[in-house]
């Protein structure tokens, strides 16, 4: 019963506008086209809140992308190369010193 609760609790806090809008790391959401457990308005809807998501739609999907059809699951694991990569460069530049001069010294009293 308790687990139950909780993951009433979590899908709750997870379907709040503010919550979503307030996660600012990259995240990465798939749409099933052949899921019928997850409900997947929800996950369109989040990552629609989501500042900085992105969203593959899989048609051929399964509720189990990690171990679906051979071709669903090689689309999956494309997207998830891909946005792993755009992640690790937008780190890198957000790393690399600014080019920008520092402000000129005041003058000497």
């Amino acid at each position: 019963v308790a687990l139950i609760s909780s993951l009433f609790d979590s899908t709750a806090r997870m379907s709040d506008e503010v919550v979503l809008k307030g996660i600012n790391t990259p995240v990465l959401l798939g749409v099933a086209g052949q899921d019928h457990i997850v409900n997947n308005h929800a996950i369109t809807r989040a990552a629609s809140l989501l500042p900085d998501a992105r969203l593959v739609h899989l048609p051929e999907g399964t509720h189990g992308l990690w171990h679906d059809r051979p071709a669903a699951l090689a689309t999956w694991w494309k997207e998830v190369d891909s946005f792993l990569a755009d992640c690790h460069a937008r780190w890198q530049n957000a790393a690399k010193p600014s080019k920008v001069a520092p402000p000129p010294m005041p003058p000497a009293a």
